[in-house]
């Protein structure tokens, strides 16, 4: 699975489309009416396309699966960054809408950084583009501190659209 650089592209080309991905198994595949398809998929690893064999119908590539990069960081480096990630969710958590218990619990009892910033990753509503930049990101704290870095962000955004929410309400309410 490779996602698709632009998605206004209506029939995608090779360079259209990311050369990092993920082999994925499928899981489920539910049919809806109007020729719609929703397939549930579980990651098995990255892979990276290194031949593009036919486009039409399909793609048909040649991967090669990418080898995550053993952690080289301290223990207690590790372990921060893990524990920062944490309480970073935890915030988002608090502002964000709609986000099941179940994740919360998953981020807690995740204690590999690289498999904790995937999770996060996925979980996050942020642009493909930078659900990709994790992706490609090998190394495991790397990828951690990144996704600590859009979690930041996240988190500020979030606010400030609260904050802009509760004044437009405030000025509607002074104005009835």
């Amino acid at each position: 699975l490779v996602a698709q650089k632009d998605i206004r592209t209506d029939d995608p080309k090779a360079d259209d489309v990311y050369n990092i991905g993920t082999v994925a198994r499928i899981k489920q595949m539910l049919r809806f009416p109007g020729d719609n398809v929703r397939i549930l998929v579980e990651g098995l690893y990255r892979a990276k396309i290194n031949t593009v064999f036919t486009l039409d119908p399909f793609f048909s590539v040649e991967v090669e699966e990418i080898t995550i990069p053993r952690i080289r960081e301290k223990a207690t480096k590790v372990e921060a960054l893990v524990r920062s990630a944490r309480e970073l969710f935890g915030d988002y958590a608090e502002v964000a809408p709609k986000l099941t218990p179940d994740i919360m619990i998953n981020v807690i009892s995740t204690d590999n950084p690289g498999d904790l910033a995937d999770y996060i990753a996925q979980n996050l509503p942020m642009p493909f583009n930078n659900k990709q930049l994790v992706l490609e990101e090998l190394s495991p704290c790397k990828r951690l501190a990144l996704v600590n870095k859009m979690l930041v962000r996240e988190i500020e955004l979030l606010r400030l659209e609260s904050d802009i929410t509760g004044k437009v309400k405030e000025q509607i309410d002074q104005n009835q």
